[in-house]
């Protein structure tokens, strides 16, 4: 039983000594046949828009803390687009959203009948185009000045720039002509 048992032990002793032997020589041969894949990665549309989307917030934001005129500010929500479930971030400047509200109600208590009321206020809002237009320009004034004289607003307004350079070419890239930040043929609707 001895002896069976030491033949085992030196069969087994053996075994192991040449499948090592076999594994190095293996080894040897697989560091030899080692193809190199390269993976490249796209990243998608939506990276694109979302950093673009951060971007804005982020100079709006900056604009807001930097200037105390609340009539000036952008005031910012997310709302549902029109016919679609997807919902985004809006922004709109505060006296425009004032002047068409002051309208609104001037022209609803003004009528006599809720349907008059509505007609007439909602053509109303489109009065205050003229002075929108002019408060609109003091705003890219503002922008202008605050650009020139803020570092740190002028960064923002870099990477604002750089996010939306990548959104529109990754957009193109992604769409072609049929991208509507495609430029050259104009787009027949």
């Amino acid at each position: 039983m001895m002896k069976i048992v030491k033949g085992l032990i030196a069969v087994c002793l053996l075994n192991s000594f040449f499948v090592k032997g076999n594994t190095a020589n293996n080894d040897a041969e697989q560091l030899e046949e080692i193809e190199t894949i390269e993976i490249r990665g796209v990243r998608p549309l939506s990276f694109f828009k979302q950093q673009f989307e951060l971007s804005r917030i982020a100079l709006y934001d900056g604009f807001n803390q930097l200037i105390e005129d609340p009539d000036m500010h952008f005031v910012c929500k997310r709302q549902k687009r029109k016919n679609s479930r997807l919902v985004e971030t809006g922004c709109k400047h505060a006296f425009s959203i004032r002047i068409s509200r002051e309208l609104f109600d001037m022209e609803m208590r003004s009528s006599e009948t809720l349907m008059e009321g509505l007609s007439m206020a909602s053509a109303s809002t489109q009065l205050g185009v003229s002075e929108i237009e002019k408060l609109t320009s003091e705003k890219n004034k503002m922008l202008v000045k605050l650009t020139e004289e803020n570092k740190a607003f002028q960064q923002m307004v870099v990477n604002f720039n750089k996010a939306k350079y990548y959104y529109e070419k990754a957009h193109i890239d992604k769409y072609g002509s049929l991208s509507r930040f495609a430029k050259g043929e104009e787009k027949e609707e």
